[in-house]
């Protein structure tokens, strides 16, 4: 038997994965709302936690460093002065605290990756199926959630940099220079990010790994199959600009399809993986 006979095609992929997800649309939606609510209000409780040490910190500093006053203090923050001379480093404190926020936010795939192989696999699957990642095994889970996080923020940072130094009236050579970076950091995040992609999912089927074992494994699954899997992600691109001409509202209903979608590419992949091996 030709060995790309075990694996199944994109179209044949999706059409399971409309199978599977009939009925259970209703715990998807339900599911990405919660972690959305979550995700929002622990992005705006951190970062107004940061705004007040940031502040405390700046207004001591100033005092005991430059020996102000609070009237000067006060004085300078009406004006702009103060707070316009520590804009780089408040945003350099949001930019962190938002990282170490992702982190945790992350954490939330391996409940979704439950959630997901309970739908393909024909269990019932359960909205709390994604807080799956806190309840157990949380410090390897969160060890994979920053990996995949950092290797996901290769293809943001650039894109943040560009755009400070377009607010810093930065020359066009500095402009390219950065755009240039971002090339070289998507060449860097694609191969990287498919090469991880499976480790969640792992996690579920080999619990007994350790993060770096699952890390290699995936790596090593993953040998061969990354063009497949990336030309996957590229047959949704239609669909995804569909969901942005509908505010984000349509991605409700696109992210449980594309994630069962991979899924079942992760099961395919695996039995194919054990057929071989026998």
């Amino acid at each position: 038997m030709n060995q790309d006979s075990t694996f199944l095609s994109s179209a044949t992929l999706k059409d399971k994965a409309k199978g599977a997800l009939e009925g259970n649309y209703g715990k998807f939606i339900l599911a990405s709302l919660l972690i959305a609510i979550i995700t929002i209000a622990s992005q705006l409780t951190i970062t107004l936690i940061g705004a007040i040490f940031f502040s405390i910190g700046m207004i001591f500093k100033e005092m005991l460093g430059n020996h102000l006053s609070l009237e000067q203090i006060q004085r300078l923050l009406e004006n702009g002065v103060l707070t316009e001379s520590y804009a780089d480093w408040y945003n350099a404190l949001d930019y962190v605290l938002d990282l170490i926020v992702s982190f945790f936010i992350t954490v939330f795939n391996v409940g979704l990756c439950l959630l997901c192989l309970n739908t393909a696999c024909g269990r019932s699957p359960r909205v709390s199926d994604v807080f799956y990642g806190f309840q157990s095994q949380f410090g390897k889970s969160l060890k994979l959630a920053c990996l995949v996080a950092l290797v996901n923020e290769l293809s943001h940072l650039p894109a943040s940099i560009i755009t400070y130094l377009i607010d810093h009236n930065a020359t066009w050579n500095q402009i390219l220079s950065a755009g240039f970076l971002y090339v070289i950091c998507l060449v860097i995040y694609v191969p990287c990010s498919l090469a991880i992609s499976q480790v969640f999912l792992l996690l579920l089927d080999f619990p007994g790994y350790s993060a770096g074992e699952l890390i290699k494994l995936s790596a090593h699954v993953m040998k061969g199959h990354k063009r497949r899997l990336f030309y996957i992600q590229l047959s949704f691109f239609p669909l995804i600009l569909l969901s942005l001409l509908t505010l984000g509202i349509g991605n409700l209903w696109l992210a449980p399809y594309m994630n069962i979608t991979y899924t079942f590419f992760f099961l395919n992949l695996m039995q194919a993986r054990e057929q071989q091996t026998r």
